[in-house]
């Protein structure tokens, strides 16, 4: 489901999305240049917008219920990612691809960025999961 907000927001997102999408991607690329990850909390902003340029009620409603719950969770993600080589960057230049590929008007691409970004976050909170376990010991 979270794949179909990608497709339908780089098909249907209007003109007053877009403008949406390019600010917030430009206060991440500002906020990047900060050495605290807290700056980058934008990015929880990019996607509410890109749920809001699918322009579909009922995917919209059933991501504002979840949205606290999402939204604790990248930050938690956010903050143990950050700790580790390399996924800072990986991830603010997911996210620009992401709203690149939407602002385009390509939704395979969109998807594609997407299912790409959440695989690697996936992946790498398994590993620093997988650490914790394996120090804990």
């Amino acid at each position: 489901m979270e794949n179909l907000f990608y497709q339908l927001a780089a098909t249907r997102a209007i003109e007053i999305d877009r403008r949406a999408i390019k600010t917030c991607i430009s206060r991440m690329k500002k906020a990047h240049n900060f050495a605290d990850s807290a700056q980058e909390a934008c990015d929880i902003d990019l996607h509410l917008l890109i749920h809001e340029g699918a322009h579909n009620v009922v995917l919209m409603h059933v991501m504002r219920v979840f949205s606290d719950l999402l939204q604790k969770g990248i930050f938690y993600n956010r903050e143990q990612l950050y700790h580790s080589a390399g996924v800072r960057e990986a991830l603010f230049s997911q996210h620009v691809a992401i709203a690149e590929a939407i602002l385009a008007g390509h939704p395979s691409e969109a998807v594609e960025a997407a299912l790409a970004h959440i695989n690697y976050s996936s992946n790498a909170v398994k590993e620093i999961r997988e650490d914790e376990q394996r120090t804990a010991l």
